[in-house]
């Protein structure tokens, strides 16, 4: 079982979508590592089990836009936010 993961890094891997629902497991996660991919559209509460992440790092994708619920559930626990050369 994936429920223990704490760490993901899942950067140069040309993902373009993230459907809703996709991180609901990993409720534990506390890094989440999606740069350098081709994500160009972050679904509203993607993120919102993810109650214990700390780090989320979405830089070097396509994201142009983003919704006021995108980062829904992460206010509590966030330091480090790194949308940088979307």
């Amino acid at each position: 079982s994936l429920t223990y993961l704490i760490s993901l890094r899942l950067n140069l891997n040309l993902i373009k979508d993230l459907k809703t629902g996709t991180f609901d497991s990993f409720e534990k996660l506390t890094d989440l590592i999606l740069s350098e991919n081709m994500i160009y559209y972050l679904p509203p509460k993607i993120f919102s089990k993810l109650s214990s992440l700390k780090t989320l790092l979405l830089n070097k994708n396509l994201i142009k836009t983003l919704s006021s619920d995108s980062f829904y559930g992460l206010e509590s626990n966030l330091e480090t936010l790194d949308l940088g050369s979307n």
